[in-house]
């Protein structure tokens, strides 16, 4: 009687265990479909054009998301990052350093921009219509953000979430011209890529080399900060727009700009120390192979670089930057040479 009577309640108990576990399911599965959802809404603001956001924007108003005031903020100040939880999202950190190879490797970038007249009889137009600008003028770089930007405002966590990441990608755009301003002015003047590599030798042992992405984010200082993941994906769809021309802000991210780089390091390093950079001494180094494993790229460290040699100092510029030294010295041998 006693086995007997314990079968119904056993069988209710499994019952109801086996109702929780499909009630589990399904709220892992919702759980799973909303962050799914929530990717691919970040991915638009993160990686799209302005009018690609702006259609994305619409879209959220009419789901309920956010409101598009009637004006535009007066004082521009108060569009402020809004204090959203965590808007990371477990996507692959993209590494996007190699860039885009474009026209030759030294020599400015004239071959790389349509000009003047040339632009009349291209099938492509020089100014790309769908992509955030980093405008630069008279060597000023500026970026403004679209007007409908100032108008709109969260009604919901998603809504805030969306408008948060949309903010910090102004912000970083904002910083890269700021950066720009104070740092490359000869680059903004030039468009040369020798004139992104190093200021001074201050700058190369202390903050690393600017055309590797996760050293130029660093070097930004943002603030609020910015992580590596968002930042690769931000700069998708940007330029910069020069008044007869443009090129994609990951240019300063490509191979050909790190051969600068490495070229610009050598010729400080060869000016401080007393090195004359002739045909014999470039020739003596160009079996200078760099030793590093896949993936790791060497960080200067605050070395006192008056205690390594020349022939270190070029494997040492070339491994932080994963260039070869005989490539640099076919890019930019005449620049070094006159030097």
């Amino acid at each position: 009687m006693r086995k007997a009577s314990m079968t119904p309640n056993a069988t209710a108990f499994t019952g109801s265990q086996a109702g929780r576990t499909r009630s589990s399911k399904k709220k892992r599965i919702a759980t799973k479909e909303t962050n799914a959802w929530r990717g691919v809404e970040l991915a638009t603001v993160r990686e799209c054009g302005p009018a690609i956001t702006l259609q994305h924007m619409r879209k959220l108003e009419a789901d309920g998301h956010i409101v598009f005031e009637e004006s535009p903020i007066e004082n521009k100040d108060e569009f402020e990052l809004l204090p959203a939880a965590d808007v990371e999202i477990g996507m692959e950190d993209e590494d996007f350093d190699q860039g885009q190879p474009w026209g030759e490797p030294a020599g400015g970038l004239g071959a790389a921009i349509i000009l003047g007249e040339q632009a009349e009889t291209e099938e492509s137009h020089p100014f790309p219509e769908n992509n955030y600008e980093l405008i630069i003028c008279d060597g000023v770089c500026t970026f403004t953000p679209p007007t409908w930007a100032y108008t709109c405002r969260g009604a919901t966590p998603e809504g805030e979430a969306q408008l948060h990441e949309l903010t910090s990608r102004y912000r970083t755009f904002a910083g890269i011209a700021d950066w720009l301003n104070k740092n490359r002015k000869r680059f903004l003047n030039s468009r040369d890529l020798l004139d992104l590599g190093p200021l001074t030798l201050d700058e190369f042992s202390k903050d690393g080399a600017a055309v590797v992405q996760k050293d130029f984010l660093r070097m930004l200082r943002l603030n609020p900060p910015v992580s590596e993941e968002s930042f690769s994906r931000f700069l998708n769809q940007c330029d910069f727009v020069w008044p007869d021309g443009s090129v994609p802000v990951r240019l300063i991210f490509s191979n050909e700009a790190k051969l600068a780089w490495v070229a610009q390091s050598v010729i400080l390093f060869a000016k401080r120390f007393g090195q004359r950079l002739t045909e014999r001494t470039l020739e003596n180094y160009q079996d200078i192979q760099v030793a590093r494993k896949n993936g790791e790229r060497a960080k200067p460290a605050r070395i006192d670089l008056a205690s390594i040699d020349f022939p270190s100092f070029i494997e040492l510029a070339n491994a932080m930057v994963r260039t070869r030294w005989q490539d640099v010295v076919l890019a930019y041998r005449e620049q070094m040479l006159q030097s």
